[in-house]
């Protein structure tokens, strides 16, 4: 699971308000109509699954978060409907032995204070990781800011697109052991609008932020998520962490498929994981 969904959007909030500091407003302070915040991020690979329940809360100053706790939820695979349990304050899990029916349509729902919200997704079927390798990469000649006393390398590899409009993908590489994989923010999407069915050679997703180092092991993930969900995390992240122009209007809602006014995204999808240590190019490597 991605955890930075409702903190992007507290900030999204508070940038709406000093982009239109020159206008008399009265605020929406989110304090008598609470929605309904939905992180659903659903995968086929091996740990646990699990979607986060809240409610927004009101953005002026700190506020914990408004953990959702007694909400009935399902998850319907077009074959049966599977129950996610609360097993901590706002985290509803899917069984153990859950097994995921790639191809199929999912359609999530939750039943809140007598109110139904409900979204629907097909799992898509994720393309192989292929051929990962570490190669040197000069990030401080790239970006005069960056400075590294070792040599740093980044992450590349090969995936193929399946033939037909609509897929989408979110790429990642972190060091094993590090938080970096559990932030969206870290990762890459993209989809196939100019690359439909074709082959894609030596794809790296390396931050100059966070190079690798030799004798690192490197994680690298593929996700195939659909267009729409990459439009979305797209929207996280140009929202938040784009320029801050004083000029510009007020940032437009973000873009959700969760029905009855709540806010988030459900996405589901298939997904490969693969372990890539970083080595010495074998023409440099001592004999």
């Amino acid at each position: 699971m991605r955890n930075t969904t409702n903190t992007i959007i507290a900030l999204i909030l508070a940038w709406t308000m000093t982009s239109c500091y020159y206008d008399r407003i009265d605020l929406d302070l989110n304090t008598e109509d609470p929605k309904l915040a939905v992180e659903a991020w659903i995968t086929d690979l091996d740990e646990p699954q699990y979607i986060e329940l809240s409610r927004t809360v009101n953005y002026l100053g700190e506020q914990d978060i408004d953990h959702v706790t007694e909400a009935i939820v399902t998850l319907n695979d077009e074959v049966e409907d599977i129950a996610l349990v609360q097993q901590e304050e706002g985290k509803y899990y899917l069984p153990d032995d859950w097994q995921p029916r790639l191809g199929n349509l999912y359609t999530l729902t939750i039943l809140l204070d007598g109110e139904t919200y409900s979204a629907s997704e097909t799992m898509r079927v994720c393309p192989e990781i292929e051929n990962p390798y570490s190669e040197l990469e000069d990030f401080e000649t790239l970006f005069d800011d960056q400075s590294y006393d070792e040599d740093t390398y980044k992450i590349t590899f090969s995936f193929q697109d399946s033939l037909g409009l609509g897929d989408g993908y979110y790429l990642i590489d972190y060091l094993k052991g590090s938080l970096s994989g559990d932030s969206i923010i870290n990762g890459a999407v993209t989809n196939d609008r100019f690359f439909d069915g074709e082959y894609q050679l030596d794809v790296s997703v390396t931050s100059s932020e966070r190079p690798f180092f030799l004798d690192d092991e490197a994680v690298v993930e593929l996700h195939a998520i659909g267009k729409e969900a990459t439009l979305y995390i797209s929207d996280l992240n140009s929202e938040a962490f784009g320029g801050a122009d004083p000029f510009a209007g007020p940032p437009a809602n973000l873009r959700t498929n969760i029905s009855n006014g709540a806010v988030g995204y459900f996405i589901i999808g298939g997904a490969h994981r693969t372990i890539v240590p970083v080595e010495e190019p074998e023409e440099s490597a001592t004999p």
